[in-house]
């Protein structure tokens, strides 16, 4: 494999992210929601990326089961077979790979692997508006109620507003039985740290937040991501649980406030965690997005 490479930094953001961004913007609405720098960086301490220049560009880091992970900055296609494996080595995997770059590669003699845990779900827009669509009825009236119960307001994440968000994390991690530490949380606080640092040309330029308050009392938030033009990837979302309906009504809000400009929500994977499956399979995804792991065989 190749050298041990550099710890993420802010500072990489100038040079990784337009390579993220060609790699991306093919793919449209299927792109694996990995592919930003925002998300990389947000995420380093948990998956250890690092950033090798040499022989290719990519990444290294671990994958949530603990594979040895290569995200390739680069086109896997135009690329030499043999270095490909002399940077793979032993153990490692080029991840996520799309189904649509995977079908680029069929000049490779390949192993590849698509974990259920590891597939984005996909949604159209539209069904968010009304959730008039079917078995979204429950959604329909969990928003109704809330609305009827509380008055809603909602407002920007930014410095302004930022304390409050936190103050909903830490009683979303109360709910969960998690400690302050637990699941994304870590990452979560310190995407809601670069929302108030109002910094628009480093790793938070593509995020944008919203505050949800029921009767003026912090109720929920959530932060997104722009992933490619009419794409939002929803990279948190925490509400507190005395608010039933505020998860509906949040995304609603994304889709409403978009309009025209978004038309598809990414919500990530599962991770292969039982409640977040129910979760994220309960807004009735459009699509389930295979991202395949490949390693060449020599």
């Amino acid at each position: 494999m190749s050298g041990i490479g550099l710890p993420l930094t802010a500072a990489m953001h100038e040079d990784i992210e337009p390579r993220l961004r060609a790699l991306r913007a093919p793919l449209a609405e299927r792109a694996p929601s990995e592919l930003t720098f925002a998300n990389l960086f947000l995420f380093r301490a948990v998956r250890g990326w690092r950033y090798h220049r040499d022989p290719l560009p990519h990444l290294s880091g671990r994958t949530y089961d603990g594979s040895i992970q290569l995200l390739p900055l680069f086109d896997l296609a135009s690329a030499d077979p043999a270095m490909l494996g002399s940077m793979q080595g032993e153990r490692g995997w080029f991840c996520p790979v799309a189904t649509a770059t995977l079908e680029t590669l069929y000049r490779m003699r390949l192993e590849t692997r698509a974990e259920r845990a590891d597939a984005d779900y996909l949604y159209a827009a539209d069904a968010f508006r009304d959730y008039t669509g079917a078995g979204l009825g429950p959604k329909r009236t969990a928003v109704e109620r809330l609305h009827e119960r509380h008055t809603m307001q909602v407002l920007p994440l930014d410095a302004a507003t930022a304390a409050a968000a936190q103050v909903v994390l830490q009683g979303w991690c109360m709910d969960k039985g998690l400690a302050e530490d637990g699941a994304d949380a870590p990452a979560c606080r310190e995407a809601l740290a670069l929302l108030a640092s109002g910094d628009v040309t480093g790793p938070a330029s593509a995020l944008s937040g919203r505050l949800h308050l029921a009767d003026g009392v912090p109720a929920g938030f959530v932060i997104c991501e722009a992933l490619n033009p009419g794409v939002q990837v929803v990279r948190f979302a925490k509400g507190l649980q005395r608010y039933d309906g505020i998860f509906p009504t949040m995304y609603r809000h994304i889709v409403l406030e978009g309009g025209d400009t978004v038309r598809w929500l990414n919500f990530e994977q599962d991770l292969g965690r039982p409640n977040f499956r129910r979760s994220k399979m309960s807004f009735r995804p459009t699509q389930l997005l295979s991202k395949h792991r490949v390693r060449v065989l020599l």
